[in-house]
């Protein structure tokens, strides 16, 4: 066979190999990018300061795998997940009142992304009590339902120079008289609320609520970390109620602490502005009860007892 004759059949059998090669092999698809959606919570949604809210997403990626979904408050990163379920639980006890979005963004383990978005309102919680149709702010702290003020219960309203330790006694800061309908008519109730006598304060907390124990009292201490910071997290901010300086408030727990000041058991009410005092239901003796002070001149919150005869502000606890 001529040499040029076998050159010829050689490159129609080259020829015919690459053809059908090429056709064997598939084009290579471009990546599908992941689906993402926020299905929790809802968009729009009103949540209670406080609470602890599980952010729940939906993603799937129909040509490969979900890699990492990210979580977004504000614009600011939060965390991310890599395996289902894709949660994120967001603690809002540090955020402020208002609107806040929430965003998320899927990766596939293709380098493709997809995101979605969400507003929701923070809100203060709100509690009514059934007893006087008095409305309370409330605020969640970790694992405690908090009333957000201080109780205004007043079934009664007795003087300073009334008191005993023995039978319930009920005060007004510089209220001298009898009056319920006058005593709720003055400034230092509508802001302060009711100073009680232990007895007092022992029942005074509506059906649902109770009077914090000495425990109670420390778990929010432990939690917003101990004695000698937890009173700054705890106090409202600024001079309108506390007297200058108020050092360290920043009420970043919401609590909203104010400074009641007490009856004292030598018949006058004293240090409004200055200090706030809450008792606890723990007593130690007959006569003495656990209580925790907050101070304008510092950020700490002190535990300390005394007679059950004087009068301190209550914040009750939800049930």
């Amino acid at each position: 066979m001529c040499i040029l004759n076998k050159l010829f059949i050689l490159s129609i059998i080259l020829i015919t190999s690459v053809f059908f090669t090429g056709c064997d092999k598939e084009e290579e698809k471009p990546n599908q990018n992941p689906t993402c959606n926020i299905t929790s919570p809802a968009n729009g949604q009103e949540i209670n300061k406080g609470e602890t809210i599980t952010i729940s997403v939906d993603a799937e990626d129909n040509d490969g795998n979900i890699a990492e979904v990210r979580f977004f408050i504000d614009g600011v990163g939060q965390g991310s997940v890599t395996s289902f379920p894709y949660t994120y639980k967001w603690k809002t006890e540090n955020e402020s009142l208002g609107n806040h979005t929430l965003k998320v963004t899927s990766l596939d383990n293709d380098g493709g992304s997809s995101s979605d978005d969400i507003f929701v309102t923070i809100i203060a919680g709100t509690f009514t009590d059934p007893r006087d149709g008095q409305v309370y702010n409330t605020v969640t702290i970790d694992n405690q339902t908090w009333m957000a003020e201080n109780l205004k219960y007043l079934p009664s309203v007795n003087p300073s120079s009334d008191g005993f330790y023995n039978d319930p006694y009920y005060y007004v800061y510089y209220y001298e008289g009898n009056n319920i309908s006058e005593a709720k008519a003055t400034a230092n109730y509508q802001t302060y609320g009711v100073l009680y006598n232990w007895l007092a304060a022992k029942t005074a907390c509506p059906p649902g609520w109770h009077l914090p124990s000495d425990e109670d009292w420390t778990v929010l201490t432990t939690y917003l970390g101990g004695e000698d910071i937890a009173g700054g997290k705890l106090k409202e901010t600024g001079t309108t109620h506390w007297w200058t300086p108020n050092t360290d408030a920043t009420n970043s727990s919401g609590f909203t602490a104010l400074p009641g000041g007490l009856c004292d058991r030598s018949e006058f009410f004293t240090y409004l502005n200055g200090f706030g005092l809450w008792w606890s239901s723990t007593e130690y003796s007959d006569a003495h009860s656990w209580f925790r002070i907050l101070s304008s001149g510092n950020a700490k919150i002190r535990r300390d007892g005394c007679g059950k005869v004087y009068g301190f502000s209550v914040r009750c606890l939800k049930n």
